[in-house]
């Protein structure tokens, strides 16, 4: 049962979402064609109580964004030695909405590690 929904300031997806990835502290990266969208983790939701993911953020993506994203993440489905069976802490979750796919990455595992750099420099873009 998901009860994320009970949560307060719980991230509610964008329509039209492609795929969604929550980093290892829980962070989550909303990504459709035209945008990607960054909801951080608040105190309240932190198994700390006191980690804060930043502030709530969403860039527009131009095609060869969106592409490099959509490639980064072929490559990810392939990667089978970066894959683990339950989602622990520090691990990364990666889901392909429109093909109900959900791939769970080890810690710091290259999978992991090329998709978080990617979103982030895509944030750190003017």
């Amino acid at each position: 049962m998901n009860l994320d929904a009970l949560l307060p300031n719980a991230p509610v997806p964008p329509p039209n979402l492609i795929y969604s990835y929550a980093d290892g502290s829980g962070n989550i990266y909303y990504i459709t064609k035209e945008f990607i969208q960054y909801k951080p983790v608040i105190p309240i939701q932190s198994s700390s109580g006191v980690y804060c993911g930043g502030k709530a953020a969403q860039k527009l993506l131009n095609i060869e964004q969106f592409t490099q994203i959509k490639v980064l993440i072929q490559q990810v489905r392939k990667n089978h030695s970066d894959f683990i069976s339950n989602r622990v802490k520090g691990s990364g979750h990666l889901k392909l909405h429109l093909e109900n796919e959900v791939y769970l990455l080890g810690y710091q595992t290259h999978s992991q590690q090329k998709l978080e750099t990617a979103f982030k420099a895509i944030f750190a873009t003017a």
